[in-house]
């Protein structure tokens, strides 16, 4: 494949992570909407987005992996259409129970699709540092989708109404729909592994131990960013305008780790394996010290904003070097652990900020991090990468 008909199917599959991703989160900055419209608890609309999460978590592991004798294409447009229909579907119905099942369906295929686009970058590259740089050009859509997903929502919101937010999420991923129908190949390799011997290979050790490593990585990253807004204006009294425009700043930085990681990735991942749960661990020390100095703290959301993207790359990483001869089971993993560490690190984050205070939610992801520190050196020491 030419490298100009590389760049545009690395820049369908990175917009349709996005869509999708932005789908998913974009229902967080609307829950006081939902709760007010549907008249529920904030809590019962929460569910919209922990029973989404939870399905992502249950299918990842194996959906990826049963449908990989398939044609890759029909099965992502299967999924965006999905999207599609749960979207315009949304938009008009007026029981909540029927729109939490109406929500959560798409959340199936989400890893599916997900796995799929980062297994075609990887099928197109001609080598393994070019494939980790494709990899991590699709990322940049689903770092994208997770960060600015709340913002995009909560503006359209803001001008319009809940149907005008799920009319506008069902409208672009028509958009990438048709995109995706024009421009991914018409045959995508399917997988030589059987259903079983990727199962097999679900429950060996190296496969378990770099799922804890993910879990904790992600739960450092994401149980911190959960309660970000929280503690920027709780612990350092910044104003409400300011926190949207810090919430951008660690959102394009993330998206600039993702950048930053696909190019060490290539050249010296066992470094970035070792070095960056270490580094990551200082900008969180220091935020603690310096919770109340605005200069400091812009600089700091930057640089933790640069090593959270590139944490997902490496977790990204981890799976597919365990696991390379099954790259749909890897990268289903890989969304599975992400999910459930996002769920276990703002679940922890969240008791400790009940406990001691915000500030204190700082201690729950170095925690994370310190954890798996631990967890990588114990699968350096007894598996070989």
């Amino acid at each position: 494949m030419i490298k100009s008909q590389k760049n545009i199917l690395i820049s369908v599959l990175a917009l349709g992570t996005f869509c999708i991703t932005n789908t998913e989160m974009g229902i967080m900055g609307i829950l006081p909407l939902i709760s007010q419209q549907f008249q529920v608890s904030i809590a019962r609309a929460g569910e919209m987005v922990s029973f989404f999460a939870l399905i992502i978590s249950f299918s990842g592991p194996f959906l990826p992996a049963l449908l990989s004798r398939f044609n890759k294409k029909k099965i992502m447009l299967l999924a965006i259409g999905l999207f599609v229909i749960s979207c315009l579907a949304s938009a008009f119905i007026t029981n909540f129970t029927l729109l939490l099942v109406v929500r959560v369906l798409p959340a199936f295929l989400h890893p599916v699709f997900v796995s799929y686009a980062m297994s075609m970058a990887t099928q197109i590259a001609d080598n393994e540092a070019e494939a980790t740089k494709l990899v991590s050009k699709v990322f940049v859509g689903i770092s994208a989708g997770m960060v600015l997903g709340v913002p995009i929502a909560n503006l359209v919101a803001n001008y319009g109404s809940f149907q005008l937010v799920m009319l506008t999420f069902a409208a672009v991923n028509v958009v990438i729909g048709i995109a995706c129908a024009v421009y991914l190949p018409a045959f995508i390799e399917v997988s030589s592994v059987s259903f079983r011997q990727q199962m097999q290979a679900l429950i060996q050790f190296p496969t378990i131990i770099s799922m804890v490593t993910i879990i904790c990585l992600n739960g450092a990253v994401f149980g911190f960013y959960s309660y970000l807004s929280d503690f920027l204006s709780k612990a350092s009294s910044v104003s409400s305008l300011l926190i949207s425009f810090l919430l951008l700043i660690y959102g394009l930085a993330n998206v600039l780790g993702n950048e930053v990681a696909g190019r060490l990735l290539a050249s010296i991942p066992q470094k970035i394996l070792l070095v960056l749960p270490i580094l990551m661990i200082v900008p969180y020390l220091l935020l603690y010290l310096s919770h109340q100095n605005l200069i400091l703290i812009f600089f700091l959301i930057m640089v933790i904003g640069v090593f959270s993207g590139m944490t997902q790359n490496l977790n990204q990483y981890i799976m597919n070097d365990t696991l390379a001869s099954t790259p749909d089971l890897a990268n289903g993993l890989f969304i599975t652990g992400a999910n459930l560490g996002t769920t276990l690190g703002s679940m922890v984050c969240g008791q400790f900020i009940i406990r001691w205070g915000t500030v204190s939610s700082l201690f729950a992801t170095i925690f994370f991090l310190i954890m798996g520190i631990v967890v990588i050196w114990i699968q350096k020491l007894l598996i070989k990468f």
